[in-house]
């Protein structure tokens, strides 16, 4: 269906409000939340967004490349330099670009959906709850359970999210690894250099900020339950029969157990999807290196 430029603009506002952490009394239903964040990640939506940004950087990264100089291709014939140009940097670069944009959107909105989620005004139904006592079937108060749930949920979900980070990754390795003088007379332009530097660093710091608010996610979580640890430990319980923890108990193991949660975004650094990739750059960019350090021998 086709928008309006108002409504495009529109769209794209909501969708970076949804982005940033947000201070707000009213109350949410999961649910709805939920159907909020797949209506921000519908293929509509998305594709003006990833298209409008796409558009400004590949102008702009146009501009780098041919202000700081082309790329030395070694080619027989006006045709064949033309196929060159035509495929690099009308057809490869642009799609790269897409790419790069499409899962850095899909990192953001992640961001925001974890804010909202991590919101104590969230409000889950009673099947959640039902569901999440089979588990924990010791602990009565429904707020400890959704604290867990809502670490759980947000570890599966930047699992997800998070390995979506290599595919621009993969393809900028490729480009650097087919500049290579291993396999041709090729030299790597300035400006081409430029534009995969402000790339690389871009989707990482996308990474790094889905994972801080992760970790934010998690510090809220553990400081909420050791607010009602406190105020357990220090209240007169006696034990009823058929309960083998004290509530004090119940909800330290449950603090611990979400301190040791390592999947997803709450894996460790050397874990993360966005060091991994990173480390497929450094090899290709080592490859370029070593060359020229070789040729200046």
């Amino acid at each position: 269906m086709l928008k309006s430029i108002p409504e495009i603009f529109k769209m794209m506002i909501n969708a970076r409000k949804w982005c940033e952490k947000q201070e707000s009394n009213d109350s949410i239903d999961i649910i709805v939340l939920w159907k909020k964040y797949e209506e921000l990640r519908s293929p509509e939506q998305r594709a003006f967004r990833v298209l409008f940004w796409s558009l400004l950087f590949y102008a702009g990264g146009l501009l780098i490349i041919y202000q700081l100089g082309e790329v030395n291709v070694p080619y027989r014939g006006g045709l064949a330099i033309y196929i060159d140009k035509l495929v690099v940097i009308w057809f490869s670069l642009p799609l790269f670009v897409l790419l790069l944009f499409g899962v850095v959107d899909e990192i953001r909105l992640c961001v925001g959906w974890i804010y909202q989620l991590v919101d104590d005004k969230a409000s889950w139904s009673k099947q959640c709850y039902d569901v999440l006592r089979k588990k924990h079937a010791q602990i009565d108060d429904n707020n400890l359970l959704r604290d867990w749930l809502v670490i759980d949920i947000i570890a599966k979900r930047t699992d997800t999210v998070g390995q979506r980070i290599y595919y621009p990754f993969v393809v900028l390795f490729i480009l650097l690894l087919s500049q290579s003088r291993f396999f041709d007379n090729w030299d790597m332009s300035i400006g081409l250099l430029v534009m995969i530097f402000i790339s690389s660093l871009y989707a990482i710091a996308s990474a790094f900020i889905l994972r801080r608010a992760a970790e934010d996610a998690r510090e809220t979580v553990i400081s909420r339950m050791t607010g009602k640890f406190v105020t357990a430990r220090n209240e007169q319980y006696v034990l009823p029969k058929g309960k083998k923890m004290s509530p004090a108990k119940q909800i330290k193991l449950l603090i611990e157990e979400v301190r040791n949660v390592h999947e997803g975004a709450f894996s460790s650094w050397h874990q993360q999807p966005v060091v991994k990739a990173f480390l497929w750059i450094f090899s290709g960019g080592g490859l370029i290196l070593f060359q020229y350090l070789k040729l200046g021998y």
